[in-house]
């Protein structure tokens, strides 16, 4: 070893098995939660899906509330990755919106089951997961903060705000929860055909142009015609 150089410890056969059983265990909730629902879900079902002992559950996650809170947090790490990346600070309003519509479906795409579950799946009268989702929602919000200027809305109006924050991404997410059911049932494959790339860039430009026209009323405060 050279001098001033760490001696990093050697991977062994016991720390790889260790590391793949918290992956599975991971993996496995992600799938069932998506599936099932948080509460139609319980630890033996996980250990016994992700071919762990029930007792590994509690190790490494202190339980399934504690794979959930994990779960919700790497979706939205992995979420305000992606709208980092498609920040366009000199861009006009409509690019950005449709790269962030872009960007939200392909996160969907990309992460269906993480998504479904870090967003919507969750203990309601929990407060340690209502907090976490708090933290997440403020975090989020303060790096749309640029797009919400941009886009003109008055950030301190609580109407305005839940008009224009959250269609976004529940439309999004009542797509795929459509998609990933389908996809779960017996004799999907012939569903599964129809799903394609054409398909998504058509929903994201139409979801675009639905953001991009009503967006105008809700911060000119139009009245329906």
């Amino acid at each position: 070893m050279k001098n001033n150089e760490p001696e990093y410890p050697k991977e062994t056969k016991e720390t790889k098995d260790a590391k793949d059983a918290k992956q599975r265990i991971f993996e496995t909730a992600v799938s069932l939660f998506a599936l099932k629902g948080y509460h139609g879900v319980g630890t033996r079902e996980i250990a016994k899906i992700a071919h762990v002992n029930i007792a590994m559950i509690h190790y490494y996650y202190e339980g399934k509330l504690g794979i959930l809170k994990t779960i919700v947090n790497d979706c939205h790490e992995k979420y305000l990755q992606m709208l980092m990346g498609v920040a366009l600070p000199d861009s006009s309003v409509e690019e950005h919106v449709r790269k962030l519509v872009q960007g939200i479906v392909k996160f969907f795409r990309d992460n269906m089951a993480l998504a479904l579950v870090g967003f919507a799946t969750h203990p309601i009268d929990d407060p340690e997961v209502i907090a976490l989702r708090t933290e997440w929602y403020e975090r989020i919000g303060q790096a749309m903060k640029p797009f919400y200027d941009k886009l003109g809305a008055d950030t301190a109006d609580t109407i305005q705000m839940s008009l224009i924050r959250r269609p976004l991404i529940f439309t999004v997410m009542n797509l795929f929860e459509s998609v990933y059911a389908k996809e779960q049932a017996p004799g999907h494959k012939s569903y599964i055909k129809e799903i394609d790339d054409d398909l998504y860039k058509r929903f994201a430009d139409s979801l675009a142009n639905l953001y991009l026209y009503g967006y105008k009323g809700v911060i000119n405060k139009e009245k329906p015609v």
